[in-house]
Protein backbone atom coordinates (compact mmCIF):
# COMPACT_ATOMS: atom_id res chain seq x y z
CA UNK A 1 0.00 0.00 0.00
CA UNK A 2 1.48 3.40 -1.00
CA UNK A 3 2.49 5.99 1.55
CA UNK A 4 -0.06 8.33 1.97
CA UNK A 5 2.30 11.09 3.13
CA UNK A 6 4.70 10.24 0.02
CA UNK A 7 2.05 10.50 -2.29
CA UNK A 8 1.14 13.93 -1.22
CA UNK A 9 4.19 14.97 -1.57
CA UNK A 10 4.85 14.11 -4.72
CA UNK A 11 1.49 15.91 -5.73
CA UNK A 12 2.09 18.94 -4.54
CA UNK A 13 5.75 18.91 -5.81
CA UNK A 14 4.37 18.02 -9.58
CA UNK A 15 1.81 21.21 -8.73
CA UNK A 16 4.39 23.47 -7.80
CA UNK A 17 6.92 22.41 -10.38
CA UNK A 18 4.47 22.95 -12.89
CA UNK A 19 3.63 26.31 -11.60
CA UNK A 20 7.83 27.24 -12.11
CA UNK A 21 8.23 26.60 -8.50
CA UNK A 22 11.44 25.09 -7.55
CA UNK A 23 12.27 22.63 -4.33
CA UNK A 24 15.05 24.22 -1.40
CA UNK A 25 17.37 21.44 -0.55
CA UNK A 26 18.65 21.72 3.07
CA UNK A 27 15.25 22.64 4.69
CA UNK A 28 14.03 20.97 8.08
CA UNK A 29 10.56 20.43 6.21
CA UNK A 30 8.69 20.59 2.85
CA UNK A 31 9.72 24.04 1.03
CA UNK A 32 9.79 25.52 -2.39
CA UNK A 33 10.39 28.93 -4.16
CA UNK A 34 8.99 30.68 -7.19
CA UNK A 35 7.15 33.60 -8.32
CA UNK A 36 3.24 34.78 -8.94
CA UNK A 37 2.49 37.76 -10.58
CA UNK A 38 0.79 40.52 -8.08
CA UNK A 39 -0.85 43.53 -9.72
CA UNK A 40 1.76 43.39 -12.84
CA UNK A 41 4.59 42.40 -10.58
CA UNK A 42 6.65 39.39 -10.18
CA UNK A 43 6.72 38.87 -6.12
CA UNK A 44 9.32 36.20 -5.05
CA UNK A 45 7.53 33.46 -2.62
CA UNK A 46 8.63 30.90 -0.36
CA UNK A 47 6.14 28.22 0.32
CA UNK A 48 6.58 25.70 3.96
CA UNK A 49 4.38 23.00 4.28
CA UNK A 50 4.97 20.93 7.54
CA UNK A 51 1.48 19.31 7.80
CA UNK A 52 1.09 16.89 4.20
CA UNK A 53 -2.63 16.94 5.64
CA UNK A 54 -3.17 20.60 5.78
CA UNK A 55 -4.74 20.45 9.52
CA UNK A 56 -2.33 23.87 9.79
CA UNK A 57 -1.81 25.83 6.91
CA UNK A 58 1.13 25.79 4.66
CA UNK A 59 3.45 28.78 6.24
CA UNK A 60 4.16 31.64 2.94
CA UNK A 61 6.32 34.18 3.18
CA UNK A 62 7.88 36.85 0.65
CA UNK A 63 11.46 35.52 -0.66
CA UNK A 64 12.63 39.17 -0.02
CA UNK A 65 10.63 41.35 3.11
CA UNK A 66 12.11 44.40 2.34
CA UNK A 67 11.69 47.28 5.03
CA UNK A 68 8.08 49.06 3.69
CA UNK A 69 5.72 47.58 6.30
CA UNK A 70 2.59 45.55 4.08
CA UNK A 71 -1.03 44.84 5.49
CA UNK A 72 -0.56 40.81 6.44
CA UNK A 73 2.93 40.86 5.74
CA UNK A 74 4.65 39.88 9.40
CA UNK A 75 8.29 40.36 10.21
CA UNK A 76 10.03 38.19 8.28
CA UNK A 77 8.38 38.09 5.59
CA UNK A 78 5.57 35.78 6.52
CA UNK A 79 2.34 36.52 4.94
CA UNK A 80 -1.25 36.27 7.18
CA UNK A 81 -3.51 35.12 4.20
CA UNK A 82 -6.19 33.60 5.93
CA UNK A 83 -7.34 32.68 9.35
CA UNK A 84 -6.40 29.58 11.03
CA UNK A 85 -10.19 28.62 10.72
CA UNK A 86 -11.76 30.20 7.34
CA UNK A 87 -10.08 28.00 4.90
CA UNK A 88 -10.96 24.69 4.75
CA UNK A 89 -8.49 22.65 2.71
CA UNK A 90 -9.00 19.12 1.59
CA UNK A 91 -6.66 16.62 2.57
CA UNK A 92 -7.57 14.24 -0.25
CA UNK A 93 -6.71 16.91 -2.86
CA UNK A 94 -3.23 18.23 -1.81
CA UNK A 95 -2.08 19.69 -5.37
CA UNK A 96 -5.50 21.59 -5.27
CA UNK A 97 -4.83 22.67 -1.73
CA UNK A 98 -1.55 24.17 -2.18
CA UNK A 99 -2.84 26.16 -4.91
CA UNK A 100 -6.02 27.49 -3.16
CA UNK A 101 -3.19 28.53 -0.33
CA UNK A 102 -1.12 30.49 -3.47
CA UNK A 103 -4.35 31.99 -4.72
CA UNK A 104 -5.48 33.12 -1.35
CA UNK A 105 -1.71 34.86 -0.93
CA UNK A 106 -2.22 36.29 -4.22
CA UNK A 107 -5.66 37.79 -3.08
CA UNK A 108 -3.99 39.13 0.20
CA UNK A 109 -1.18 40.49 -1.58
CA UNK A 110 -3.66 42.97 -3.76
CA UNK A 111 -5.23 43.71 -0.90
CA UNK A 112 -2.24 44.89 0.91
CA UNK A 113 -1.57 48.10 -1.98
CA UNK A 114 -5.29 48.95 -2.56
CA UNK A 115 -6.69 48.26 1.42
CA UNK A 116 -3.13 48.98 2.77
CA UNK A 117 -4.45 51.55 5.45
CA UNK A 118 -7.64 50.14 6.75
CA UNK A 119 -6.08 46.56 7.42
CA UNK A 120 -2.75 47.90 8.84
CA UNK A 121 -4.36 49.86 11.35
CA UNK A 122 -6.74 46.98 12.42
CA UNK A 123 -3.78 45.10 12.37
CA UNK A 124 -1.49 47.70 13.95
CA UNK A 125 -0.73 45.66 17.18
CA UNK A 126 0.71 42.66 15.31
CA UNK A 127 3.25 45.40 13.29
CA UNK A 128 3.68 47.38 16.73
CA UNK A 129 5.84 43.74 17.77
CA UNK A 130 6.21 44.11 21.07
CA UNK A 131 6.76 42.01 24.48
CA UNK A 132 3.00 40.90 24.94
CA UNK A 133 1.25 42.57 27.97
CA UNK A 134 -2.60 41.94 29.34
CA UNK A 135 -4.35 45.69 30.01
CA UNK A 136 -7.51 45.98 32.25
CA UNK A 137 -8.09 49.92 32.28
CA UNK A 138 -10.44 51.98 33.12
CA UNK A 139 -10.23 56.01 32.08
CA UNK A 140 -9.02 58.18 34.58
CA UNK A 141 -7.40 56.40 36.67
CA UNK A 142 -3.50 55.18 37.88
CA UNK A 143 -2.54 52.14 36.29
CA UNK A 144 0.39 49.97 37.25
CA UNK A 145 2.06 47.29 35.73
CA UNK A 146 1.47 44.03 37.62
CA UNK A 147 3.03 40.27 37.28
CA UNK A 148 1.55 37.61 38.57
CA UNK A 149 3.83 34.39 38.67
CA UNK A 150 1.95 31.57 37.13
CA UNK A 151 3.22 27.74 38.15
CA UNK A 152 5.30 27.21 34.97
CA UNK A 153 7.71 29.67 36.10
CA UNK A 154 6.28 32.54 33.48
CA UNK A 155 5.78 35.17 34.80
CA UNK A 156 1.98 37.10 33.58
CA UNK A 157 2.58 40.90 33.00
CA UNK A 158 -0.92 42.51 33.43
CA UNK A 159 -1.45 46.30 33.26
CA UNK A 160 -4.00 47.60 35.42
CA UNK A 161 -5.70 50.76 37.23
CA UNK A 162 -7.26 48.17 39.75
CA UNK A 163 -5.40 45.47 41.13
CA UNK A 164 -8.22 43.05 41.26
CA UNK A 165 -7.87 40.91 38.15
CA UNK A 166 -3.85 40.68 39.03
CA UNK A 167 -4.68 39.68 42.62
CA UNK A 168 -7.68 37.34 41.21
CA UNK A 169 -5.26 35.67 38.57
CA UNK A 170 -2.53 34.97 41.20
CA UNK A 171 -5.36 33.35 43.47
CA UNK A 172 -6.18 30.98 40.53
CA UNK A 173 -2.43 30.50 40.49
CA UNK A 174 -1.52 29.90 44.09
CA UNK A 175 1.05 32.67 43.94
CA UNK A 176 1.02 36.07 44.89
CA UNK A 177 0.73 39.62 42.36
CA UNK A 178 3.33 41.66 42.19
CA UNK A 179 3.10 45.54 41.91
CA UNK A 180 6.38 46.51 39.76
CA UNK A 181 5.72 50.07 38.75
CA UNK A 182 4.16 53.05 38.59
CA UNK A 183 2.69 53.71 34.58
CA UNK A 184 1.02 56.34 33.01
CA UNK A 185 -1.85 55.76 29.88
CA UNK A 186 -1.81 58.23 27.51
CA UNK A 187 -5.61 58.10 25.36
CA UNK A 188 -5.52 59.12 21.94
CA UNK A 189 -8.42 60.22 20.04
CA UNK A 190 -6.56 58.92 17.31
CA UNK A 191 -6.00 55.61 15.27
CA UNK A 192 -2.63 54.37 16.00
CA UNK A 193 -0.80 53.72 12.28
CA UNK A 194 2.53 53.23 10.69
CA UNK A 195 4.84 56.39 9.61
CA UNK A 196 7.89 57.09 9.12
CA UNK A 197 11.44 55.48 7.67
CA UNK A 198 11.98 53.69 11.28
CA UNK A 199 8.85 51.36 12.13
CA UNK A 200 8.67 49.68 14.97
CA UNK A 201 10.77 52.10 16.79
CA UNK A 202 14.25 50.82 18.06
CA UNK A 203 15.07 54.30 20.05
CA UNK A 204 13.55 56.79 21.88
CA UNK A 205 14.23 59.69 18.75
CA UNK A 206 12.13 57.31 16.72
CA UNK A 207 9.27 56.35 19.14
CA UNK A 208 8.79 60.33 18.98
CA UNK A 209 8.74 61.01 15.42
CA UNK A 210 6.34 58.11 15.16
CA UNK A 211 4.24 60.03 17.08
CA UNK A 212 4.96 63.32 15.93
CA UNK A 213 3.24 61.87 12.77
CA UNK A 214 0.49 60.39 14.44
CA UNK A 215 -0.11 62.61 16.98
CA UNK A 216 1.34 65.43 17.32
CA UNK A 217 0.44 67.28 20.19
CA UNK A 218 0.70 64.62 22.37
CA UNK A 219 4.76 64.23 22.01
CA UNK A 220 5.43 66.63 24.70
CA UNK A 221 3.25 65.03 26.96
CA UNK A 222 4.99 61.37 26.72
CA UNK A 223 8.51 62.31 26.71
CA UNK A 224 7.34 63.89 29.83
CA UNK A 225 5.33 61.24 31.03
CA UNK A 226 8.36 59.37 30.07
CA UNK A 227 11.11 61.36 32.30
CA UNK A 228 10.20 63.95 34.19
CA UNK A 229 9.94 61.68 37.43
CA UNK A 230 12.67 60.05 39.70
CA UNK A 231 13.04 57.28 37.39
CA UNK A 232 11.99 56.58 33.79
CA UNK A 233 8.03 55.90 33.61
CA UNK A 234 6.66 52.90 31.00
CA UNK A 235 4.14 54.68 29.47
CA UNK A 236 0.74 53.11 27.53
CA UNK A 237 -0.98 54.73 24.40
CA UNK A 238 -4.35 53.89 23.69
CA UNK A 239 -5.30 54.62 20.54
CA UNK A 240 -8.88 53.55 19.17
CA UNK A 241 -7.84 50.75 17.58
CA UNK A 242 -4.93 49.72 19.84
CA UNK A 243 -3.12 50.27 22.80
CA UNK A 244 1.00 50.12 22.86
CA UNK A 245 3.69 50.71 25.31
CA UNK A 246 7.00 51.96 25.83
CA UNK A 247 10.12 52.13 28.19
CA UNK A 248 12.95 52.56 28.10
CA UNK A 249 16.50 51.62 28.64
CA UNK A 250 19.05 54.39 29.55
CA UNK A 251 22.64 53.99 28.24
CA UNK A 252 24.87 53.01 31.38
CA UNK A 253 26.71 56.65 31.75
CA UNK A 254 22.90 58.40 31.70
CA UNK A 255 22.19 56.07 34.43
CA UNK A 256 24.87 57.16 36.63
CA UNK A 257 23.73 60.45 36.04
CA UNK A 258 20.79 59.91 38.66
CA UNK A 259 23.56 59.63 40.98
CA UNK A 260 24.75 61.38 43.49
CA UNK A 261 26.46 64.53 42.29
CA UNK A 262 24.53 65.57 39.60
CA UNK A 263 22.08 68.00 39.15
CA UNK A 264 18.13 66.52 39.58
CA UNK A 265 17.32 66.96 36.03
CA UNK A 266 20.91 65.94 34.17
CA UNK A 267 19.52 62.40 33.15
CA UNK A 268 16.30 63.51 31.62
CA UNK A 269 17.88 66.33 29.63
CA UNK A 270 20.68 64.56 28.23
CA UNK A 271 17.93 61.51 27.44
CA UNK A 272 16.03 63.77 25.55
CA UNK A 273 19.66 65.14 23.85
CA UNK A 274 20.94 62.02 22.75
CA UNK A 275 17.44 60.51 22.46
CA UNK A 276 18.87 58.25 19.19
CA UNK A 277 21.11 56.42 21.89
CA UNK A 278 18.19 55.89 24.43
CA UNK A 279 16.96 52.30 23.29
CA UNK A 280 13.52 51.69 23.99
CA UNK A 281 11.01 48.65 25.04
CA UNK A 282 7.87 48.05 23.29
CA UNK A 283 4.42 46.53 24.32
CA UNK A 284 1.98 45.14 22.69
CA UNK A 285 -1.13 45.31 24.89
CA UNK A 286 -4.33 42.42 24.76
CA UNK A 287 -6.93 43.91 26.36
CA UNK A 288 -8.55 41.43 28.98
CA UNK A 289 -11.33 44.25 30.80
CA UNK A 290 -14.21 42.99 31.62
CA UNK A 291 -15.96 44.82 28.87
CA UNK A 292 -13.81 43.23 26.11
CA UNK A 293 -14.54 39.72 27.63
CA UNK A 294 -18.36 40.11 27.48
CA UNK A 295 -18.72 42.06 24.63
CA UNK A 296 -16.23 40.67 22.27
CA UNK A 297 -18.45 37.01 21.59
CA UNK A 298 -21.44 38.51 22.09
CA UNK A 299 -22.16 39.11 18.31
CA UNK A 300 -25.14 41.24 17.41
CA UNK A 301 -26.36 40.91 21.40
CA UNK A 302 -26.16 43.11 24.33
CA UNK A 303 -24.53 42.09 27.35
CA UNK A 304 -26.28 41.54 30.94
CA UNK A 305 -24.18 44.10 32.82
CA UNK A 306 -26.24 46.35 34.83
CA UNK A 307 -29.27 44.03 35.48
CA UNK A 308 -30.93 42.74 38.01
CA UNK A 309 -31.49 39.06 37.51
CA UNK A 310 -32.87 35.95 40.03
CA UNK A 311 -32.24 32.50 39.17
CA UNK A 312 -34.31 30.05 41.13
CA UNK A 313 -33.43 26.51 40.87
CA UNK A 314 -29.23 25.74 40.90
CA UNK A 315 -29.87 21.95 39.79
CA UNK A 316 -29.08 20.76 36.89
CA UNK A 317 -30.21 23.27 34.32
CA UNK A 318 -29.90 26.04 36.88
CA UNK A 319 -25.92 25.53 37.17
CA UNK A 320 -24.93 25.59 33.54
CA UNK A 321 -27.63 28.83 32.88
CA UNK A 322 -25.59 30.56 36.14
CA UNK A 323 -22.71 30.03 34.27
CA UNK A 324 -24.20 31.01 30.95
CA UNK A 325 -25.41 34.35 32.09
CA UNK A 326 -22.96 35.16 33.86
CA UNK A 327 -20.57 34.91 31.41
CA UNK A 328 -22.81 37.07 29.28
CA UNK A 329 -22.55 39.81 32.00
CA UNK A 330 -25.31 38.97 34.79
CA UNK A 331 -23.87 40.04 38.15
CA UNK A 332 -21.42 42.61 36.42
CA UNK A 333 -22.34 46.50 35.59
CA UNK A 334 -23.82 49.69 37.75
CA UNK A 335 -26.64 48.29 39.80
CA UNK A 336 -26.37 45.06 38.10
CA UNK A 337 -26.46 41.58 40.02
CA UNK A 338 -27.22 37.46 40.09
CA UNK A 339 -28.87 36.14 43.19
CA UNK A 340 -29.26 32.49 43.12
CA UNK A 341 -32.11 30.93 45.56
CA UNK A 342 -32.08 26.93 46.07
CA UNK A 343 -33.04 25.24 49.30
CA UNK A 344 -31.54 21.97 48.53
CA UNK A 345 -28.08 20.21 49.04
CA UNK A 346 -25.43 18.64 45.97
CA UNK A 347 -26.66 14.78 46.53
CA UNK A 348 -24.86 11.72 44.82
CA UNK A 349 -27.72 11.47 42.63
CA UNK A 350 -26.96 14.73 41.31
CA UNK A 351 -23.40 14.61 40.13
CA UNK A 352 -23.23 12.69 37.00
CA UNK A 353 -25.59 15.98 35.06
CA UNK A 354 -24.88 18.86 37.59
CA UNK A 355 -22.10 21.89 36.80
CA UNK A 356 -20.95 21.39 40.33
CA UNK A 357 -18.76 18.20 41.26
CA UNK A 358 -17.96 15.79 43.90
CA UNK A 359 -16.03 18.15 46.49
CA UNK A 360 -19.18 20.39 46.27
CA UNK A 361 -20.98 17.01 47.72
CA UNK A 362 -23.63 18.12 50.49
CA UNK A 363 -23.37 21.45 50.01
CA UNK A 364 -26.20 24.17 48.93
CA UNK A 365 -25.94 23.97 45.54
CA UNK A 366 -27.32 28.05 45.40
CA UNK A 367 -24.27 28.62 47.75
CA UNK A 368 -21.18 26.59 45.98
CA UNK A 369 -22.69 27.73 42.59
CA UNK A 370 -22.27 31.09 43.41
CA UNK A 371 -18.51 30.09 44.88
CA UNK A 372 -18.01 28.68 41.19
CA UNK A 373 -18.91 31.78 39.53
CA UNK A 374 -16.87 33.80 41.67
CA UNK A 375 -13.80 31.57 41.27
CA UNK A 376 -14.53 32.31 36.84
CA UNK A 377 -13.82 35.90 37.02
CA UNK A 378 -13.29 39.36 39.53
CA UNK A 379 -15.88 41.45 40.75
CA UNK A 380 -18.90 40.06 39.95
CA UNK A 381 -22.03 40.40 42.06
CA UNK A 382 -23.28 37.57 43.23
CA UNK A 383 -25.50 36.51 46.23
CA UNK A 384 -26.89 33.12 47.04
CA UNK A 385 -30.46 32.07 48.98
CA UNK A 386 -30.57 28.82 50.38
CA UNK A 387 -34.83 28.99 50.52
CA UNK A 388 -37.71 28.96 48.85
CA UNK A 389 -37.87 31.55 46.62
CA UNK A 390 -41.73 31.52 46.87
CA UNK A 391 -41.26 32.48 50.44
CA UNK A 392 -39.81 35.67 49.28
CA UNK A 393 -41.98 36.72 45.88
CA UNK A 394 -42.74 40.01 47.70
CA UNK A 395 -39.47 40.95 47.57
CA UNK A 396 -38.90 40.04 44.00
CA UNK A 397 -40.27 43.42 42.57
CA UNK A 398 -36.99 45.03 41.63
CA UNK A 399 -35.71 42.54 39.36
CA UNK A 400 -35.40 43.21 36.02
CA UNK A 401 -35.65 39.61 35.13
CA UNK A 402 -36.87 36.08 37.32
CA UNK A 403 -35.32 33.24 35.69
CA UNK A 404 -37.17 29.98 37.26
CA UNK A 405 -35.27 27.08 36.23
CA UNK A 406 -36.18 24.28 39.04
CA UNK A 407 -37.58 22.10 36.45
CA UNK A 408 -40.50 21.42 38.70
CA UNK A 409 -43.88 22.00 37.02
CA UNK A 410 -45.45 22.89 40.56
CA UNK A 411 -43.40 25.22 41.22
CA UNK A 412 -43.16 27.09 37.94
CA UNK A 413 -47.14 27.22 38.21
CA UNK A 414 -47.36 28.29 42.03
CA UNK A 415 -44.63 30.71 40.96
CA UNK A 416 -46.79 31.67 37.45
CA UNK A 417 -50.01 32.14 39.95
CA UNK A 418 -48.11 34.36 42.37
CA UNK A 419 -47.21 36.12 39.91
CA UNK A 420 -50.68 37.12 38.11
CA UNK A 421 -51.95 37.79 41.90
CA UNK A 422 -49.59 40.59 42.25
CA UNK A 423 -50.49 41.84 38.61
CA UNK A 424 -54.49 41.74 39.41
CA UNK A 425 -53.64 43.71 42.36
CA UNK A 426 -52.03 46.04 40.14
CA UNK A 427 -48.45 45.69 41.40
CA UNK A 428 -46.04 45.56 38.65
CA UNK A 429 -43.74 42.27 38.81
CA UNK A 430 -41.03 41.41 36.53
CA UNK A 431 -41.17 38.92 33.60
CA UNK A 432 -40.07 35.61 34.00
CA UNK A 433 -37.82 33.09 32.09
CA UNK A 434 -38.95 29.63 32.49
CA UNK A 435 -36.97 26.62 31.13
CA UNK A 436 -37.21 23.25 31.55
CA UNK A 437 -37.14 19.71 29.87
CA UNK A 438 -39.88 17.26 28.69
CA UNK A 439 -40.05 13.69 29.03
CA UNK A 440 -36.58 12.61 30.12
CA UNK A 441 -34.79 15.14 28.27
CA UNK A 442 -36.21 14.26 24.64
CA UNK A 443 -37.24 18.49 24.19
CA UNK A 444 -36.31 21.78 26.08
CA UNK A 445 -38.55 24.62 25.69
CA UNK A 446 -38.44 28.59 27.60
CA UNK A 447 -41.02 30.28 27.79
CA UNK A 448 -40.82 34.39 28.46
CA UNK A 449 -43.66 35.02 31.02
CA UNK A 450 -43.83 38.51 30.92
CA UNK A 451 -46.75 38.75 33.53
CA UNK A 452 -49.13 41.43 31.59
CA UNK A 453 -52.20 41.23 29.21
CA UNK A 454 -50.56 38.43 27.38
CA UNK A 455 -50.78 34.73 27.14
CA UNK A 456 -49.12 33.22 31.44
CA UNK A 457 -46.93 29.76 31.91
CA UNK A 458 -50.74 28.07 32.75
CA UNK A 459 -51.97 29.41 29.22
CA UNK A 460 -49.65 26.94 27.47
CA UNK A 461 -51.39 24.25 29.53
CA UNK A 462 -54.94 25.22 30.76
CA UNK A 463 -56.09 21.43 31.90
CA UNK A 464 -53.35 19.68 33.53
CA UNK A 465 -55.19 16.58 32.73
CA UNK A 466 -54.15 16.83 29.10
CA UNK A 467 -51.26 17.13 27.07
CA UNK A 468 -50.69 21.45 27.02
CA UNK A 469 -50.63 23.63 23.48
CA UNK A 470 -47.51 23.39 22.06
CA UNK A 471 -46.91 19.77 23.55
CA UNK A 472 -42.78 18.59 22.04
CA UNK A 473 -43.82 14.36 22.55
CA UNK A 474 -45.51 12.60 20.21
CA UNK A 475 -48.37 10.84 20.85
CA UNK A 476 -48.59 8.31 22.76
CA UNK A 477 -45.06 9.05 24.18
CA UNK A 478 -44.84 9.23 28.18
CA UNK A 479 -43.83 12.56 29.09
CA UNK A 480 -41.52 11.01 31.77
CA UNK A 481 -40.09 8.45 32.71
CA UNK A 482 -39.72 8.66 37.19
CA UNK A 483 -37.35 5.77 39.06
CA UNK A 484 -37.97 5.16 42.53
CA UNK A 485 -35.22 6.46 44.36
CA UNK A 486 -34.43 6.27 48.28
CA UNK A 487 -36.73 7.23 50.91
CA UNK A 488 -40.67 7.60 51.03
CA UNK A 489 -42.04 7.77 47.65
CA UNK A 490 -39.05 8.99 46.44
CA UNK A 491 -38.31 9.27 42.50
CA UNK A 492 -36.05 11.16 39.96
CA UNK A 493 -36.29 11.85 36.59
CA UNK A 494 -33.14 10.33 34.82
CA UNK A 495 -31.56 12.12 31.61
CA UNK A 496 -27.79 12.41 30.32
CA UNK A 497 -25.84 15.64 30.86
CA UNK A 498 -26.52 17.16 27.30
CA UNK A 499 -29.75 17.79 28.19
CA UNK A 500 -29.58 20.68 31.05
CA UNK A 501 -26.79 21.71 28.88
CA UNK A 502 -28.65 22.26 25.98
CA UNK A 503 -31.59 23.39 27.64
CA UNK A 504 -29.20 26.19 29.92
CA UNK A 505 -28.24 27.51 26.24
CA UNK A 506 -31.99 27.97 25.07
CA UNK A 507 -32.84 29.94 27.78
CA UNK A 508 -29.48 31.58 27.76
CA UNK A 509 -30.18 32.53 24.09
CA UNK A 510 -33.82 33.61 25.27
CA UNK A 511 -32.47 36.07 28.15
CA UNK A 512 -29.85 37.61 25.41
CA UNK A 513 -32.92 38.69 22.84
CA UNK A 514 -35.09 39.72 26.19
CA UNK A 515 -31.95 41.99 26.81
CA UNK A 516 -32.02 43.59 23.64
CA UNK A 517 -35.32 44.01 23.30
CA UNK A 518 -36.34 41.78 21.14
CA UNK A 519 -38.04 38.71 23.27
CA UNK A 520 -40.32 37.08 20.29
CA UNK A 521 -41.15 34.31 19.84
CA UNK A 522 -42.10 33.93 24.19
CA UNK A 523 -42.39 29.83 23.53
CA UNK A 524 -39.48 28.07 21.97
CA UNK A 525 -38.61 24.39 21.41
CA UNK A 526 -35.20 22.52 20.73
CA UNK A 527 -36.26 18.67 20.26
CA UNK A 528 -32.83 16.80 21.51
CA UNK A 529 -34.49 13.18 20.86
CA UNK A 530 -36.22 13.29 17.43
CA UNK A 531 -36.98 9.77 18.00
CA UNK A 532 -39.71 11.04 20.92
CA UNK A 533 -40.96 14.44 19.64
CA UNK A 534 -42.64 16.43 17.15
CA UNK A 535 -41.74 19.84 15.29
CA UNK A 536 -43.11 22.81 16.76
CA UNK A 537 -42.43 25.83 15.09
CA UNK A 538 -41.21 28.90 18.07
CA UNK A 539 -43.86 31.20 18.90
CA UNK A 540 -45.39 33.64 20.74
CA UNK A 541 -48.40 32.19 22.26
CA UNK A 542 -52.22 33.91 22.54
CA UNK A 543 -53.43 34.46 25.89
CA UNK A 544 -55.89 31.18 26.68
CA UNK A 545 -59.42 32.21 27.71
CA UNK A 546 -60.08 29.09 29.55
CA UNK A 547 -56.45 30.00 31.77
CA UNK A 548 -57.89 29.30 35.41
CA UNK A 549 -54.39 31.69 36.11
CA UNK A 550 -55.38 34.86 34.19
CA UNK A 551 -57.96 34.12 31.90
CA UNK A 552 -61.51 34.12 31.72
CA UNK A 553 -61.40 30.47 33.41
CA UNK A 554 -60.66 32.97 37.01
CA UNK A 555 -57.65 32.78 39.39
CA UNK A 556 -57.06 29.28 40.52
CA UNK A 557 -58.46 27.94 43.48
CA UNK A 558 -55.71 26.95 46.54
Amino acid sequence: MADPEASALRAIHATLRYRGYRRLSGQTNHAWEGTELVEGRDIGLVVHVEDLYFARLPVIALKEPGTTIRAHVLRGGAICYAADASLVLDPSNPGGSILRCIEQVRQTLARSGSEANAEIRAEFATYWNGDSVLTDLEEGGEAYLYGVPRNDSIMLELVATSSDLPEFLASRYGTSAQQITRVRVLHLDVDLDIRGEAFPPETLEEACDWLRAVAPDKVDIFLRSLLDHDAPRTTFLAGRNATVGVAVDLPPDIKRMRGPGFRDDAWRNEARRRASEVAIRRYTCRRCDRAYRLERNLYMQKPLAGRRIALIGCGAIGGYLAQGIARSGAGTGPQGALDLYDPDKLLPDNLGRHLLGIEDLLQAKADRVAARLRSEAPRLTIDSYVTDALGRISQMSGYDLIVEATGEERVALALNERAQQERRAGRIFPPILHCWLTGNGAAAQTFLNRVDDKACLRCLRPDLAQRGRYWPLKPKVDQELRVPADGCGGSYVPYAVSAPMIAAGLAVEAILDWAKGDPRPTLRTLNIDQSRTEHHKNVSPSRHPACPACGDGGPLTL
